[in-house]
């Protein structure tokens, strides 16, 4: 999460995030300040793991929230509503996948979508997005959003495309 910081009036990160590997999950370092040149020196930032830090913690643009967010509201007014999907995110050393159509007006941590961990069976359903950011993938690298996707058909052609194919074809 980004907030300001007392220190040098630069933002700072706190994370808890995690680590998905053979061992199991690991807690990740919960920093103070990321620019700040003491805290570099001190180590509290160790050499290598300043990527887990960086913004691709931010996985959905502002206008894509509030895209997501108007597909929420839309489909609670409207059952039959069909979004395109607006945000793709991915593991890039896990082959797991997301399309994103919406996000809980009432729970705004909660997008809806269709959700393909690599397992052969994609499904539409919830993700909780603070979850999201705190999954690492076997080589410890976050989740990303494509930043070239353009959803080119209403999301459950994608999703009737994934059931037969196996997984998320975009």
């Amino acid at each position: 999460m980004l907030f300001p910081s007392s220190c040098h009036g630069v933002l700072a990160v706190q994370g808890r995030a995690r680590a998905l590997h053979a061992g199991g999950l690991r807690p990740s370092l919960t920093l103070d300040c990321l620019r700040c040149p003491v805290t570099r020196k001190g180590w509290a930032i160790p050499p290598g793991n300043l990527s887990e830090f960086t913004m691709n913690n931010m996985l959905i643009t502002d206008e894509q929230r509030a895209l997501l967010l108007a597909n929420g509201r839309e489909s609670l007014q409207n059952p039959d509503f069909d979004p395109v999907p607006v945000v793709k995110l991915f593991t890039p050393d896990a082959g797991a996948t997301w399309l994103l159509s919406g996000i809980d007006p009432d729970n705004p941590t909660c997008a809806f979508g269709l959700a393909d961990l690599g397992l052969g069976m994609p499904e539409m359903g919830c993700v909780d997005l603070e979850e999201l950011e705190s999954v690492r993938g076997r080589l410890g690298l976050p989740i990303e959003r494509d930043l070239h996707f353009h959803a080119e058909k209403r999301l459950s052609a994608y999703a009737r495309d994934a059931r037969l194919a196996g997984r998320i074809v975009v």
